[in-house]
């Protein structure tokens, strides 16, 4: 099957555009009925090229007498955004309830949680954003093994070991991009994918990222000299980290030692977490 890309750039300035309207976001806080839902329609509609209110409509009726808040308004701005080229072709695309045929849809990595598997395989929990397609925006997460992350490593635009921009790191794989294959039969409890596709763009993108990491043509915002993949700075506040939030230094509950402490989990330093997490299953005695 042909992976038929998107341009996602273009979705996330058509994602932008209908979420900051300022008739769209007057709404919020409101639950919307009768002819406030229709100037809503109308509002999301005059922000969509070519797309006509009654497929806009059909494809947020699910909000109305709901309400309006700014997660939903955004939710809904990157679901339309990211399936303009069916509401151009006059089919809805509601909120995601089923796969209902194969599709190549665009994937970024947004976390990576470290830990072991029932076999003590090192591995992480990989959190993927769907980008566009019609689970967009949805989240799913999967767990890859360190092995498996190595096998696909090159496949994601690493260099092999010997070369400039080598896989090192699980939480390197964080920011990258991809498409996986959705097939109906793994979606019987949500989106899930099983094959993996890198074209051009994903490329592009991922290899871009990497050279950053790398300070090829980019210099660190603070300075720094040690690698990403160790830093404490968040991808909200520099686009070469390896994971959401910012750290901060606090007392952490179990060591007792002042350290970095993820904003999410503030008793716990990032130190112990992992630790935690990484430390094998108790085997049952024979």
């Amino acid at each position: 099957m042909k992976i038929k890309t998107y341009n996602l750039t273009t979705v996330m300035k058509l994602k932008s555009a209908i979420q900051n309207s300022p008739f769209v976001v007057e709404h919020i806080g409101d639950a919307i009925h009768g002819s406030d839902f229709v100037n809503f329609v109308r509002a999301i509609t005059a922000k969509i090229p070519k797309a006509e209110y009654k497929v806009v409509f059909d494809s947020v009726v699910s909000l109305a007498g709901e309400p309006i808040t700014m997660d939903v308004i955004r939710d809904m701005a990157w679901r339309l955004a990211g399936n303009h080229r069916l509401l151009v072709a006059n089919k809805p695309v509601p909120i995601w309830t089923r796969q209902k045929a194969r599709e190549w849809m665009p994937l970024q990595i947004v976390e990576a949680s470290v830990r072991r598997n029932h076999k003590d395989d090192l591995g992480a929990d990989f959190t993927f954003r769907i980008m566009a397609g019609t689970a967009c925006p949805r989240r799913i997460k999967k767990f890859w093994t360190k092995k498996q992350c190595g096998f696909f490593s090159t496949t994601l635009g690493f260099s092999k070991p010997w070369g400039r921009y080598p896989f090192k790191d699980l939480v390197e794989l964080v920011g990258l991009r991809l498409y996986g294959a959705f097939d109906p039969e793994l979606c019987l409890e949500g989106p899930d994918f099983d094959q993996i596709s890198v074209p051009g763009c994903c490329d592009k993108h991922n290899k871009t990222l990497m050279k950053q990491r790398a300070r090829v043509g980019f210099d660190c915002p603070e300075g720094y000299t040690h690698d990403c993949r160790v830093c404490p700075v968040g991808y909200r506040a520099c686009p070469a980290a390896c994971h959401p939030r910012t750290y901060e230094k606090g007392v952490c509950l179990i060591c007792k030692e002042v350290r970095w402490i993820d904003p999410l989990r503030p008793r716990e330093c990032v130190n112990c977490v992992l630790s935690k997490a990484l430390k094998p299953s108790e085997q049952p005695s024979s």
